[in-house]
């Protein structure tokens, strides 16, 4: 794989994949984070005259959608941009290839929302992979190289993340953020570094039963918490009252824990837990054995003994990998346990262990604390990083190599 930071490209035209799927509400962008972290990239090749074209998808549009359109995303790449940037509403046809023509050196233009275009994703059959290598060359007419900027999107096979870069025979390359994805999430999953521990959570053990096989072969321990944690405490006979479980992924949970015992992973489940009636900012709470929460009361977040034993395996961690939530940290009377838990992460960090962090609801949860976190590195990727943990190689990835 050839890298954007070992290679210069001037006075060429520059097709950038990148991830602008940014959160929006009420026509505000509530976090520019993506946005930001490609801005070094588009800088450097600006820098060097070379005129970029941007292609992201925001959302998932079944058709053309006001609401999608990335006009919003333009406006404020606009004003992180010392140089011109242009938006096209459309992405390809007549319009778009005069925006391309007309594009100077040093420029910038931004195509409409990718997704908006049926034959972006892969199609099944012969007729459509037709289609989406047809739209692929008029997405390069005239394009020199390729640059993937965006990881989050980099597990998924698409017309523009998978079958564009195989036009690009040594043109293609990593960008400054993917690169540093790779190096950061590489020496977590391969460096020698123990004791390594991953904290996982989120609500559905079934979406996350091949990164813990994976795990498993890889780390010392494993901390299972939000509401996937009681999928594991239904299998060892526990009530846990209304809370939310999957009782079809409860006989998959003996394989867990026989697969974690044959290669000596300690899986380390709550103890107690925070449990309510309903869930809102207004919610009367109370603290259970969690093996013992009452039919009308459900957990939403860990208790003071699973916060004390999870503290403890933490700061005795030189390698830490965190993804998902422990409770529902929306409500500030469940935000405790993810809280405490992204502050021992923080202290092992000082302390010289290497943390990475990823996947929306967890970087959401350390936006909304708003503390001076130190962690090692904090991940784009949510289901991209955990597939990296998972597979050998990406698809995006494997289409960056020649």
């Amino acid at each position: 794989m050839r890298y954007l930071s070992q290679n210069k490209i001037e006075n060429s035209t520059v097709l950038m994949r990148v991830d602008f799927n940014v959160p929006i509400n009420d026509g505000i962008i509530i976090d520019d984070t993506r946005i930001i972290n490609v801005i070094p990239t588009i800088d450097s090749l600006i820098k060097n005259k070379n005129k970029v074209i941007l292609i992201s998808h925001l959302g998932r549009p079944q058709k053309k959608s006001a609401n999608l359109s990335l006009n919003l995303v333009y406006h404020a790449l606009s004003k992180m941009l010392n140089c011109t940037v242009k938006f096209c509403e459309n992405i390809v046809g007549k319009k778009a290839n005069k925006l391309r023509c007309d594009l100077n050196n040093g420029e910038v233009l931004l195509l409409e929302n990718i997704r908006f275009l049926s034959d972006e994703k892969i199609g099944k059959t012969k007729q459509a992979t037709e289609k989406n290598h047809f739209l692929a060359k008029e997405l390069i007419s005239n394009v020199d190289y390729y640059v993937n900027e965006a990881f989050a999107c980099s597990h998924r096979e698409s017309t523009s993340m998978t079958i564009i870069p195989k036009y690009f025979y040594k043109k293609k390359f990593a960008g400054f953020l993917l690169q540093k994805e790779i190096n950061h999430l590489s020496k977590i999953k391969n460096s020698p570094l123990n004791p390594f521990t991953a904290i996982i959570g989120g609500s559905k053990i079934s979406t996350k039963i091949k990164l813990i096989e994976k795990l498993i072969v890889l780390c010392d321990n494993i901390i299972i918490g939000g509401a996937m944690a009681h999928t594991f405490i239904v299998y060892s006979g526990g009530k846990v009252g209304s809370s939310l479980f999957e009782p079809d992924q409860v006989s998959k949970v003996k394989i867990i824990l026989d697969q974690a015992k044959k290669y000596n992973c300690k899986i380390h489940l709550p103890l107690d837990c925070i449990s309510t009636n309903q869930i809102s900012n207004n919610s009367l709470t109370k603290t259970r054995d969690i093996k013992d929460i009452p039919l009308d009361e459900m957990s939403a977040d860990i208790g003071p003994k699973s916060i004390k034993q999870f503290d403890k395996i933490i700061k005795n961690s030189n390698k830490i990998l965190w993804n998902g939530p422990l409770g529902v940290f929306e409500y500030s009377p469940f935000e405790n346990g993810t809280k405490i838990i992204a502050q021992s992460i923080n202290i092992a960090t000082k302390l010289g262990a290497y943390s990475v962090i990823g996947g929306g609801d967890s970087i959401a949860a350390i936006n909304k604390f708003n503390q001076n976190f130190n962690f090692s590195y904090l991940s784009t990727g949510g289901g991209a990083m955990l597939e990296f943990f998972e597979k050998e190689q990406l698809p995006a990835l494997k289409s960056l190599v020649d």
